[in-house]
């Protein structure tokens, strides 16, 4: 139990960097866009996006080529349409898709908006939506993540089992070994 929180940490950081990477999604048919473009910022506080994001290079487009923005504390909930039963809207019925609730205070008399994502794979849907939950102060917690964690701690308890002062002789010192002084001189010359 001592590993989890610190392994859970890290679990959280990798889909924090998905999401900073970037990735494209395919919007609702009701939509006039067809593609939507979104990452995160590196100090995790803004979503960028852009619809239609064409790049010449055929590489991800940089946070500055994206016009729309999403305060990350803005986002009040994350609705899974897998989760929805009235799907009856078209386009709303892939169960790879997801919407971000948001409440921006420069929309007027507070009307909650949403920001909908397709997922292109299943992996991606889990990384997404996972990575929102971590920006929303909680836990990377579906399947993918929980079979990462448990990976992560059964990897871990095998290397600590491990007795590494058994391994060809070797002898680790129990006192760190003092720090040599510095080099008269740096001038080093090599021949090869």
């Amino acid at each position: 139990q001592k590993l989890k929180p610190e392994l859970q940490a890290l679990v959280n950081r990798q889909r924090l960097t998905i999401l900073e990477a970037g990735e494209v999604f395919n919007v609702p048919t009701r939509k006039r866009h067809k593609t939507l473009f979104c990452r995160l910022s590196s100090n995790h506080k803004t979503l960028h996006y852009g619809y239609d994001i064409v790049n010449s290079s055929n590489t991800c487009p940089s946070i500055d080529e994206l016009p729309e923005k999403l305060n990350v504390n803005d986002i009040e909930n994350i609705i899974l349409w897998k989760d929805v039963k009235n799907k009856n809207k078209r386009g709303f019925d892939s169960p790879l898709g997801f919407s971000l609730e948001y409440n921006q205070s420069v929309v007027s008399e507070n009307a909650s908006k949403t920001l909908d994502f397709i997922s292109q794979t299943v992996e991606v849907f889990s990384y997404w939506t996972d990575g929102i939950n971590v920006l929303r102060k909680g836990d990377a917690n579906n399947e993918a993540a929980q079979q990462h964690l448990s990976m992560l701690l059964e990897m871990e308890i095998k290397i600590r089992q491990l007795d590494i002062l058994d391994i060809e002789g070797l002898h680790i010192p129990d006192q760190t070994p003092s720090i040599p002084p510095v080099p008269d001189n740096f001038n080093y010359h090599y021949n090869f």
